[in-house]
């Protein structure tokens, strides 16, 4: 029954959002594969990242996974109070 839960919330976001649901899929693995960057990382060394015009993304020097401009700070600010 879940599997059936889950097939009517993509076809819901589908239709919500106008992206296809093969290209939902396409987003949700290109995520999870950016989070098991993330945390694979021991020390995450941000630059900008070479897409980020207006969006003000940052990627990891070390283990390539890419960030908002809000994670990078509050990583940061993390750091700074270890």
């Amino acid at each position: 029954m879940p599997k059936l839960k889950k097939k009517n919330n993509l076809c819901k976001l589908s239709k919500i959002s106008g992206i296809s649901k093969k290209e939902i899929r396409k987003i949700w693995v290109d995520v999870k594969a950016n989070h098991k960057l993330l945390d694979s990382c021991s020390k995450h060394q941000f630059q900008p990242h070479e897409s980020s015009n207006m969006s003000r993304r940052f990627e990891c020097k070390n283990c390539k996974g890419v960030v908002g401009l809000v994670e990078k700070s509050w990583y940061e600010k993390g750091l700074n109070h270890a």
